[in-house]
């Protein structure tokens, strides 16, 4: 493993808090005095280091146990203090609000990016303090990955995942989107390492994570997660009387600097505008643009699974609307779907992969039911009969 697949606890941020075992820390202190031969902590840090009585408290506090909590910025001077390297300090055990360094290549880690890439968002912003005392406002950079589902199971899965990476602290509330999960400063720094961009994702050019496509298992986590919380199943019958069973999924693209503002603007804000109602040269301007994450996706899985009638027989994503958020950004949704049925049931199988979700369930629930009917014809009243049992169940998933 390269030292480019580590975080270190010195590349957080200078006020980011670390919690330190003070057994440590007062072993180390014991061994400088009794080293320099000073009779106490104070002639030490005043006499020795020439630092001043607040220095001493500080590292008196530490000593005693009174303190536990110190910045990233306090942490590197007391390494210069001690004479000792941070990375030494980091394999002395001090740090214990998590396992440092932290590997960027844990399988869970890249896990919990697909998710959020798929249905979270990472804030990265500066905020403002006032201390009212000296009247001073500082400046300080807050980095927030949130998740949000409706399916209470999915962000359960979400905090099983952040519970294995030593995610210290997170916490899930209701919103208007079902539930929100929010984890720490440094994971969501972490995952910003790691590839997920700040912002809106359909303004970034994403791309497909190098780990996900080199592992096997990995990248079936990842297709699995991407069916499940941006995909769709249709179960329809169709005019030849047989079951129609179609799976596919979708993902946006901001297009708003590819158009002309007059175009922009003759949008309605908040509606959804299908593809082939604009004109022309828009359609074309939106083809081009695909979802850059979304056309790795589609090769590797074409790589994975070649048919015999070569690439064409996958499906293309195309587009098929526009919308224009409030905000004035213009995104252009794409999506992917197969209705063939040796596509559906390579697809299908990629639903295997324990991820808890109802949502899940009710795909795999309409695959069985195809299997089942899908040599048959059905009359009205069947289907009808069909459908009604698809409900119950759903209701009983829900």
């Amino acid at each position: 493993m390269s030292s480019n697949d580590l975080y270190h606890w010195w590349e957080e941020p200078a006020e980011a808090e670390r919690t330190l075992c003070t057994r440590v820390i007062r072993g180390l202190l014991s061994k400088k005095i009794d080293r320099l031969d000073c009779r106490s902590l104070r002639e030490l840090v005043v006499k020795i280091w020439g630092l001043n009585q607040g220095d001493y408290v500080g590292y008196w506090r530490l000593a005693t146990g009174r303190q536990s909590s110190v910045r990233t910025s306090n942490l590197k001077s007391m390494c210069n203090d001690l004479r000792i390297s941070y990375k030494k300090l980091e394999a002395l055990g001090v740090l214990v609000d998590r396992d440092w360094p932290i590997n960027l290549l844990r399988p869970e880690l890249i896990m919990l990016k697909t998710h959020i890439l798929n249905e979270g968002t990472l804030n990265d912003s500066v905020v403002k303090t006032f201390y009212a005392p000296t009247g001073k406002a500082s400046f300080s950079r807050r980095v927030q990955a949130q998740y949000y589902n409706n399916d209470i199971a999915l962000p359960r899965q979400i905090q099983r995942l952040a519970e294995i990476c030593h995610c210290t602290s997170y916490r899930m509330s209701k919103c208007k989107n079902g539930y929100c999960t929010v984890l720490d400063a440094t994971t969501s720094r972490v995952l910003m390492k790691i590839g997920v961009p700040p912002g809106r994702r359909s303004a970034q050019r994403v791309r497909l994570d190098r780990n996900v496509s080199s592992q096997k298992y990995l990248w079936r986590y990842h297709f699995a997660a991407t069916l499940i919380e941006e995909g769709s199943c249709s179960l329809r019958l169709a005019r030849s009387k047989r079951l129609f069973l179609e799976l596919g999924y979708y993902r946006g693209v901001d297009i708003t600097t590819a158009l002309d503002s007059s175009v922009c603007r003759k949008l309605r804000p908040g509606v959804r505008t299908v593809i082939g109602t604009l004109p022309g040269t828009v359609q074309e301007t939106v083809r081009r643009r695909p979802p850059l994450l979304m056309s790795q996706e589609i090769n590797h899985l074409r790589k994975l699974h070649p048919q015999p009638g070569g690439l064409r027989d996958w499906p293309r994503p195309r587009p098929y609307e526009v919308r224009r958020c409030r905000s004035g950004k213009v995104i252009a949704s794409w999506r992917f779907a197969a209705s063939c049925r040796p596509l559906v049931h390579i697809l299908f199988s990629y639903l295997n992969v324990q991820i808890s979700s109802s949502k899940r369930r009710r795909m795999q629930n309409s695959f069985r039911i195809y299997e089942k009917h899908k040599e048959r014809k059905l009359s009205d009243a069947h289907w009808a009969a069909i459908k009604a049992r698809i409900n119950n169940q759903i209701s009983s998933l829900d």
